[in-house]
């Protein structure tokens, strides 16, 4: 019987050595802080007046609160830092290199064409589409406060020039499908990018 007690403190060490381990989602906190109670009980209840319980009770509501919010920060680095390792692949998708490049190359080197969406061939037309359709879903993520825009905004040049590229053809669709939202959210995010990256040009 005597040895019940540093049975209860290993248990109890065990279970938060877990907890730190496997980085606790708030289900497995609820758990731990029962089990935690549980060997209280087991091993010290006779010792506990009302006095005692009381102050338990309120140590697992502070220890529970301050690892809620722990877990809070910790989910919301988690969830940016993985958000952007998404956009990075995203971005830096070879296919998405090479439509991005094209629209560009096209821009530059046949100014003429560029700005007759007739005289585009339909891999070109493809590829642009392409570059507006995922610039569109990012726009839509920074707009509904889905990621932080902060993430997005470091590609602000490629932002700039892909939309002021895209227009024409941007620009003909709306026209042609009476859609004058279609790639709004393109349009949002370069309006963004452009007064972040005059922003950054000022401050430079």
């Amino acid at each position: 019987m005597e040895s019940a007690p540093n049975s209860g403190k290993d248990a109890m060490k065990n279970l938060l050595q877990l907890w730190y381990k496997l980085k606790q989602t708030w289900v497995i906190d609820i758990l731990l802080i029962i089990l935690l109670g549980i060997i209280f009980v087991l091993f010290w209840g006779k010792y506990l007046t009302e006095a005692g319980i009381l102050a338990l009770t309120f140590w697992a509501i502070l220890l529970y609160t301050w690892k809620t919010w722990q877990l809070k920060d910790l989910t919301a680095e988690q969830l940016s830092f993985n958000t952007r390792i998404e956009i990075v692949k995203l971005l830096q998708d070879q296919g998405m290199r090479d439509a991005r490049r094209a629209l560009l190359e096209m821009r530059e080197k046949e100014n003429e064409r560029w700005k007759d969406l007739a005289k585009w061939t339909e891999n070109e037309k493809k590829q642009a589409e392409m570059v507006c359709g995922i610039f569109n879903i990012i726009g839509t993520m920074v707009i509904r406060n889905a990621i932080q825009k902060e993430l997005v905004l470091e590609w602000d040049y490629p932002i700039v020039r892909c939309w002021e590229a895209a227009e024409p053809m941007v620009s003909k669709y709306r026209h042609e499908r009476q859609a004058p939202d279609y790639w709004k959210n393109f349009e949002l995010l370069y309006g963004l990018a452009k007064k972040y990256r005059r922003e950054k040009i000022f401050n430079s």
